[in-house]
């Protein structure tokens, strides 16, 4: 073990549909970018006021965030595979995006909370639409 593992964020595995998946966390290189989407988050009071502040921008740059995760996680698989299985897990994926990527900060719970809340009702209302 070298001087720094034991201090590099660890991977965390997720449940999606039955399968488990194990996501990496980010590096250095992402920080601005992180920061960008934390800021544009950090004054939410409920799950309404993420909607509110999901600008265009902030959206790529959190799709740019997940995507690196995932390409993180799994280099071998196809960049349009890896598309599509972000869009379909998007608030799951985002969820994960902030539970691994803390970069050194303690989690701020409160906003936690707000994405779960989030992540359940759009999970509810995929859940309500009719499949065609």
């Amino acid at each position: 073990m070298g001087k720094f593992d034991s201090h590099i964020g660890e991977a965390k595995e997720y449940d999606i549909d039955g399968e488990k998946y194990l996501f990496k966390p980010l590096t250095i290189r992402h920080l601005s970018k992180f920061f960008e989407v934390m800021k544009a988050f950090g004054d939410t009071k409920n799950e309404e006021d993420i909607f509110k502040n999901l600008t265009p921008g902030v959206a790529d740059t959190l799709a740019e965030l997940i995507s690196a995760m995932l390409q993180k996680s799994y280099p071998d698989i196809e960049e349009e595979k890896r598309n599509e299985f972000a869009l379909k897990y998007f608030s799951i994926l985002m969820q994960a995006l902030f539970e691994i990527n803390n970069f050194g900060a303690q989690q701020d719970n409160e906003a936690m909370e707000k994405v779960n809340a989030l992540r359940d009702r759009i999970s509810k209302k995929d859940a309500d639409t009719p499949k065609v």
